[in-house]
C-alpha cells in the first residue's frame, strides 16, 4: 500500500489474497465470514461530525459483539489465523483437557500465548473493547488502555500478538504474518518500532489514499469481495458453533478495516510454488485433487476424515493424520530458512531427506509416500519448494 496506491491496485491485491486462500485447505475467507457473523457487530457510527471518519463518509463501525465469552472468541481466533490441523490440540491445551508440553512447538507457541491472554484477562479486555466504538481512521482511535497494550516491538514479538487485536478491535487492529509484516514496514518506514506506531502510520496512509482518490470509507470496505474468488460454503466453516446459522453468503458487503488493510499487503510465494498452487482448482468441501511437485504422475486425491485425510494416489492408499504433518513440521523441518531434500526414491532415498524421515518414523510408509505428503504440504501453505531434479523443500516462516 504505497502512498500513491490506487483503489484499483488495492482491489487487485485483495483479490490475489482471496484467490490464494481459495487454494488453501483452511479456506480463510470462509473462516473470516464465520467469525464476522459469530462475534462482530456492524453498529452505527457514534462519532461527531468533526471526526475524520465522518468526513470520509462513515456511517457504521465494526466492533466486538455483546454477551460473548472467551470460550466463544477463542475458536473465532483459531479459525482465522491458525491452520486447522492445530485447532484441537490448542483448544485442549487452553482448556486443560490436554497437558501442555514443557516446550510447545514454535509454530503454535504464539497462538497459545494469545489464547491464554484472552482467557485470563477476558473481563478487562472485553470491557475495553465493548466501550471503544471506533475505527482506525477516527481521531480518537486509541485510548490509553489500548496504547499501553500496543507498546510491544513489532519485529521481536510473535505475529499472533497483532492478530489478537484484529479479533478484539476488527476496525482498528491490523494482523500480519512474517512476509506481510516486511511489506508493511517497507511501505510505512522500517524505523517503526511499536505496534502503536505501526497502526498510526497505517492510519495516515489510509487517510491519504482515501483523500487522494476522493473515495469514502464505505467504498474502501467494499474492495474486499471474496465471493468473486471463493463461493461461501457453510459446510467448510471450521469450529462451527452448534445451532448457529451461518447463512449462505458473504454479507454485508462492507468488510472490517482489519481485513482490507491486511489483504492489501498480500505477499505471494516464490514463482514456482505460486504457479503450482494456482494450477490447482479451489478446494472443495472435504475433497481435493492435486499432482506431485514434479508436475508429472498420477493425481493425488484427498478426502477429509476427523483428524486427518485419506490419500489415494494411483494404487497407493494411506491415511495422513494431522499429527503426522505436525511431527514433520516440528521435528524434520527444524530450521525455517534451510532447504531440505525431498529424496523420495524408493530404492535409493537421499540421506537426510524427507523420504528417509518418513520411512524411519512412520510405520507402513515408504520414501515414495513422501512425494504425496510434500505436495499436500505445499498445497496447504505449510512448506515451499524449488527445483525439479532434485526437489528441495523449506518450511514457510510462520513465526
Amino acid at each position: 500500500m504505497a502512498r500513491s496506491a490506487s483503489f484499483q491496485a488495492m482491489r487487485t491485491s485483495i483479490a490475489k489474497s482471496n484467490r490464494s486462500a481459495s487454494r488453501n485447505r483452511n479456506l480463510y475467507p470462509i473462516q473470516e465470514q464465520a467469525t464476522l457473523m459469530e462475534i462482530w457487530d456492524y453498529v452505527p457510527c457514534e462519532c461527531d461530525s468533526s471526526c475524520t471518519c465522518r468526513r470520509l463518509g462513515c456511517k457504521r463501525h465494526w466492533k466486538l459483539g455483546e454477551d460473548l465469552t472467551s470460550a466463544e472468541v477463542g475458536p473465532a481466533f483459531l479459525r482465522m489465523f491458525v491452520d486447522k490441523g492445530r485447532h484441537e490440540k490448542l483448544r485442549g491445551w487452553v482448556s486443560g483437557r490436554l497437558s501442555i508440553p514443557d516446550l510447545a512447538p514454535p509454530r503454535v507457541q504464539g497462538a497459545l500465548d494469545v489464547l491464554r491472554d484472552i482467557r485470563e484477562n477476558w473481563d478487562e479486555l472485553y470491557a475495553e473493547a465493548l466501550s471503544h466504538n471506533k475505527t482506525l481512521v477516527c481521531d480518537d482511535w486509541q485510548t490509553e488502555f489500548w496504547r499501553n497494550q500496543w507498546t510491544f516491538h513489532v519485529q521481536r514479538t510473535s505475529v499472533y500478538k497483532a492478530k489478537q487485536f484484529c479479533i478484539l478491535l476488527p476496525d482498528i487492529g491490523v494482523p500480519y504474518d512474517i512476509d506481510s509484516r516486511t511489506s508493511i514496514l517497507n511501505s510505512i518506514g522500517r524505523d517503526t518500532v511499536t505496534y502503536s506506531e505501526l497502526l498510526g502510520r497505517l492510519r495516515s496512509r489510509v487517510i491519504d489514499i482515501l483523500e487522494s482518490e476522493d473515495q469514502s470509507l464505505p467504498a474502501l470496505r467494499r474492495l474486499d469481495a471474496p465471493q468473486e474468488q471463493l463461493p461461501f460454503d457453510r459446510a467448510s466453516v471450521s469450529l462451527r458453533r452448534e445451532g448457529f446459522d451461518y447463512r449462505n453468503a458473504y454479507a454485508p458487503a462492507e468488510r472490517p478495516l482489519s481485513r482490507i488493510i491486511d489483504k492489501c499487503f498480500y505477499r505471494p510465494g516464490n514463482r514456482e510454488i505460486d504457479r503450482y498452487r494456482s494450477a490447482r482448482s479451489p478446494v472443495t468441501p472435504r475433497r481435493q485433487t492435486l499432482f506431485p511437485l514434479s508436475g508429472r504422475g498420477k493425481r493425488i486425491v484427498l478426502e477429509d476424515y476427523d483428524g486427518g485425510r485419506r490419500v489415494r494416489w494411483g494404487n497407493t492408499r494411506f491415511d495422513l493424520p494431522e499429527d503426522l504433518i505436525a511431527d514433520i513440521l516440528d521435528n524434520y523441518f527444524r530450521q525455517c530458512r534451510s532447504w531440505y531434500p525431498l529424496g523420495a526414491s524408493m530404492d535409493d532415498p537421499t540421506s537426510g531427506g524427507l523420504g528417509q524421515y518418513v520411512q524411519n518414523n512412520f510405520r507402513g510408509l515408504t520414501p515414495r509416500h513422501a512425494s504425496a505428503i510434500a505436495a499436500i504440504m505445499v498445497q496447504d501453505g505449510l512448506v515451499e519448494f524449488r527445483g525439479r531434479r532434485p526437489i528441495e523443500l523449506r518450511k514457510l516462516d510462520i513465526e
